[in-house]
């Protein structure tokens, strides 16, 4: 009862050319998941061989969001073209339709153009100024932008090198910028992520090639890193009063799955040739971190060299086990200015009144990290999946 075509028109059978007919088309409703959807109105009208149609498909759920149809038949030949027009559409007016125990909020602007014909049929559609904020997992995306286009249509296989960039992405506690993500929908079910590069503690991350299918529980990927800030990394990933000045590079090989996201042997470098500062605020906690030290003398030293420290050489390693990420920090260097120290025969002491000691240093430092604190991204895969 709720789909109806009204159907006026006249017939002349002495000239098949002069038949004419008007009708008005009309769908009431849409029912999806006990929802109403969607409703369609439009006309057609047929003369002289030709068949014109001019429809608009809208949704209650918003009223400003609608696509216009309109298309021709004549003989063999055909014509239509969807148009939506730019749209600002706020996801809270769909959740409707979704089960998603916590839905994210999302805002951003749409258009659509297609065109359906004998010689092409594509579509093209583009977002704008697109915010996503979720809290589980706790992820946060501002000013995504991206046009994809698919020139085969009804196949839904995009162009290659379709580009996505986004002002910032923010994933626990790590906080990435001006991400630019180059990617092409194969299938209707499966994306794959050609490259993307990522701005991160002043530095850059690019990433390699990536497939992601419904049924993906878990992938792996590697972080290739350039010149990341040593200071904002320890921060970023849970070292708290550490900052600095000094760079660092390497590959992050990286497992994410429903656990969490998990570290093999994975480095980081300072750049040859360049030296750094390293400011750790809070030495107490970095006591706990070295290694077994007989002398209290030699431990106070290491530790004022470290609130001021000038590496020549550093490493940071990278190890997952279970729900602990181990940070290894190797560094080679000395105390940026001279400490109330003195060498005695070939001991160290306690020297206030001397012209200080700046005696080179090799120290190793681990920290036990708490990833789930860090990254709450991938042991919320599954459930993001349960939920869509």
């Amino acid at each position: 009862d709720n789909i109806g075509i009204e159907t006026p028109f006249t017939v002349q059978l002495d000239d098949p050319l002069s038949f004419a007919a008007n009708a008005v088309l009309f769908v009431e409703k849409v029912i999806y998941q006990n929802n109403d959807l969607a409703s369609l109105s439009g006309t057609m009208n047929y003369m002289q061989g030709k068949a014109t149609l001019k429809a608009r498909l809208q949704t209650p759920l918003q009223k400003d969001l609608g696509i216009d149809i309109a298309g021709e038949i004549q003989g063999q030949q055909y014509d239509f073209a969807i148009h939506l027009p730019t749209t600002q559409v706020d996801f809270a007016n769909f959740q409707p339709l979704f089960t998603m125990t916590n839905p994210p909020d999302f805002t951003g602007t749409i258009s659509l153009e297609g065109r359906y014909n004998n010689d092409n049929r594509s579509a093209s559609f583009t977002l704008t100024d697109g915010n996503l904020s979720m809290t589980e997992p706790q992820l946060s995306i501002s000013n995504i932008s991206t046009t994809v286009t698919l020139p085969q249509l009804p196949e839904s296989r995009s162009n290659p090198s379709q580009k996505l960039t986004a002002d910032a992405i923010d994933i626990g506690g790590l906080h990435f910028r001006k991400a630019q993500i180059n990617y092409r929908f194969e299938d209707s079910s499966t994306l794959f992520i050609e490259k993307s590069q990522l701005g991160w503690c002043d530095g850059k991350v690019d990433t390699g090639s990536l497939r992601l299918t419904p049924n993906t529980t878990e992938f792996e990927t590697t972080l290739y890193c350039d010149r990341l800030n040593f200071g904002q990394l320890l921060m970023q990933l849970g070292v708290q009063g550490a900052e600095g000045n000094g760079s660092l590079n390497g590959r992050l090989p990286l497992a994410v799955n429903e656990k969490g996201v998990f570290f093999d042997d994975a480095f980081l470098f300072s750049t040859p040739g360049e030296n750094g500062i390293l400011h750790f605020n809070n030495t107490q906690m970095l006591r706990s971190g070295l290694p077994d030290i007989d002398q209290a003398v030699t431990l106070n030293y290491s530790m004022q060299a470290l609130e001021n420290f000038t590496y020549d050489w550093s490493r940071l390693r990278f190890k997952s086990e279970q729900d602990k990420l181990t940070l290894t920090l190797e560094l080679k260097g000395q105390p940026s200015s001279p400490l109330p120290f003195a060498l005695k025969n070939g001991q160290m002491v306690q020297d206030d009144q001397g012209a200080g000691l700046q005696y080179p240093l090799r120290l190793d430092l681990n920290f036990n990290l708490p990833q789930e604190d860090i990254f709450r991204f991938g042991k919320n895969l599954q459930k993001i999946k349960e939920n869509l």
